[in-house]
């Protein structure tokens, strides 16, 4: 929770006008627009029906509002006639005021009446808008110790009201609005409109604006208090803060600093609280109430997958090793096709994307093209690296004994590489929009004592986007590359890249597509490409049905690829923790196509 004193929340002032103030279509029209809602479910048992003319788009719309029949007015048999004469006469003035906003003072309106054989009574507003005001002057001045701030000169040269257009209210105001809030991300708290007019000549049709804004004093951080957490020490908790003392007071940097917080997955509650009244030289005390949460933690994991069959893992997590903020985890996963032990220690930097970790993993795969036994071990660093994405360098090591198709690897390999990677979602299990990627380069050399020398590339990228209706577009793509300096066969088979499966081509089996060996046995391949495209149509609150093509494979040789493709049918159950997946994939291209059930699920205990 984010706290602020009252005082902090600012509001610019209103709109004068020499004729009075207006309606401003973006303050009312949404709830004169629920009042026509109302009173047109009266009207369908009152026979009475207000009709527009000569306008359209945001005019027609504001004007409908202000022409509402108050249902509560209107007698079932109309039968209250002076209060319909009163109506008729105020319609040129309600069309006058609404039009008002748009720049247009001059609109008329004709008001007239007719009664239908059934006896229901239409009412007729014919409009003309009449010629609109239009902007003379603009004279825009900022003061105050803010003034020269890149923002205030950019919004004064892009003002958008410029000599010439109409005069539009809810323009103006917002307008207004992007000054004030400059100020505020600057720091200027006090900031405050000395002029804001918008003196209108009726007889000439035009308007001179002007605005002097005086930003006032510019604030800044004072004393950051930390409370709640004795067991973490300071410096690490300051790796989370986006702000220092003495920094510009700034808004977005608290509720920067209160998300890394949350994110750290540390702290059962999280409170900033701000101090404005007892802001010595404008330097405003902030104080951060921090509740933890448990340092450890124990997970149990079961699931089930069509690659995988039935699988379960047991994960603990210890966070505060040392209480140095370190972090520790291990990991066992088990399944038909799987086996994996997993061990993990993370020392943090000095900010919140900085770390460095070092992770040891031993792990079977055995699928039925081939079957590893690997350890392994990496030391990365992660930091923000180009174009200020996260990134890390590593050095990976490679113990490795398998097996695939009639051959056999029992190979050394140490790695240096380097990673960069991203990821957003607007939503951790049910995403409208996001992507994720992660781009690797890795090699090794004899020089460093890899039994082969090689170079390989790796891009995954995934992406999701909403299309309207219930509809959402998915894409997945997979590109890598490698480069030997000897026979492919000395390329590890843990190394070498494999196809099909539930994330990969659907309609084949897990890992059953690459390159083959003489005796037409899968061996993996040098390269690989796989890529999926998926429309998925949402049916009810949890549900979703699915239609996707799937194509890739893995080679030796890009002149020679020979892509497999799968199309089909999904189904979809959205749970807390994620989907649960039904797919039903066709082989396509084969010369004897199969049928393939894809079905992935897990949950947490």
């Amino acid at each position: 929770m984010f706290t602020a004193s009252p005082r902090l929340r600012h509001a610019g002032g209103g709109l004068n006008f020499p004729m009075g103030e207006s309606l401003r279509p973006n303050k009312c029209l949404v709830p004169c627009l629920l009042v026509l809602l109302a009173a047109s479910l009266t009207w369908a048992a009152t026979p009475v029906e207000v009709i527009v003319q000569g306008l359209e788009g945001e005019e027609l719309k504001n004007v409908q509002a202000a022409l509402a029949v108050p249902p509560d007015l209107v007698k079932q048999d109309l039968g209250d006639e002076a209060w319909l004469e009163h109506f008729l006469d105020r319609i040129p003035g309600k069309v006058r005021e609404a039009l008002t906003p748009f720049g247009y003072y001059h609109g008329t309106a004709t008001a007239s009446r007719e009664t239908t054989p059934e006896g229901a009574v239409k009412v007729r507003a014919a409009v003309v808008k009449g010629e609109p005001v239009l902007v003379r002057g603009v004279v825009i001045r900022i003061e105050g110790m803010g003034k020269d701030e890149e923002d205030f000169r950019r919004l004064t040269a892009n003002y958008p009201l410029a000599p010439g257009m109409t005069l539009r209210h809810d323009i103006y105001e917002e307008a207004k609005r992007g000054i004030h809030d400059a100020a505020i991300r600057h720091g200027c708290l006090d900031g405050r409109f000395l002029v804001h007019e918008a003196r209108v000549d009726l007889g000439k049709r035009t308007a001179d604006i002007e605005i002097v804004y005086d930003t006032g004093p510019r604030y800044s951080f004072g004393a950051i208090r930390v409370t709640g957490a004795p067991l973490y020490p300071r410096p690490f908790l300051n790796r989370y803060l986006s702000f220092q003392e003495g920094e510009t007071f700034s808004y977005e940097k608290l509720r920067e600093t209160q998300r890394n917080l949350i994110l750290a997955d540390r702290f059962a509650d999280v409170l900033i609280e701000i101090d404005k009244e007892n802001a010595r030289d404008h330097r405003i005390p902030v104080e951060i109430k921090l509740r933890p949460g448990p340092e450890r933690h124990l997970k149990l994991g079961v699931g089930y997958g069509t690659d995988t069959g039935p699988r379960a893992s047991i994960n603990y997590r210890d966070k505060n090793i040392f209480a140095a903020g370190h972090h520790w985890e291990g990991g066992i996963n088990v399944s038909r096709i799987f086996q994996g032990l997993a061990l993990g220690y993370t020392i943090p930097g000095r900010d919140v994307r900085t770390f460095s970790v070092l992770g040891v993993n031993l792990k079977r795969d055995n699928p039925d093209t081939y079957d590893t036994k690997e350890f392994s071990m990496e030391l990365q660093h992660v930091r923000p690296y180009v174009f200020d994405r996260s990134g890390a360098v590593f050095l990976q090591m490679l113990r490795e004994d398998s097996v695939a198709g009639d051959t056999q690897t029992n190979t050394f390999s140490l790695m240096p590489g380097c990673r960069i990677f991203d990821r957003w979602f607007d939503h951790p299990t049910r995403p409208g929009k996001g992507y994720s990627y992660v781009a690797e380069v890795r090699g090794g050399h004899q020089s460093l004592g890899s039994y082969t020398g090689f170079l390989q590339a790796t891009i995954t990228a995934n992406g999701i986007h909403a299309l309207g209706g219930g509809f959402s577009l998915l894409g997945r793509i997979k590109l890598g590359v490698t480069v030997q300096n000897e026979d492919f066969r000395d390329l590890p088979i843990a190394i070498r890249y494999f196809a099909g499966g539930d994330n990969s081509v659907r309609g084949y089996a897990y890992q059953s597509l690459g390159a083959k060996d003489q005796r037409g046995e899968v061996v993996g391949g040098r390269h690989t490409v796989t890529g999926s495209v998926e429309m998925e149509k949402a049916l009810f609150k949890d549900w979703a049905a699915a239609t996707f093509y799937d194509w890739g494979n893995a080679f030796n040789s890009f002149r020679e690829a020979d892509l497999a493709s799968g199309a089909g049918l999904g189904l979809r159950y959205y749970t807390p923790v994620g989907p649960i997946k039904l797919d039903l994939a066709r082989q396509i291209g084969t010369a004897e196509p199969t049928l393939r059930l894809h079905l992935s699920f897990g949950f947490t205990l």
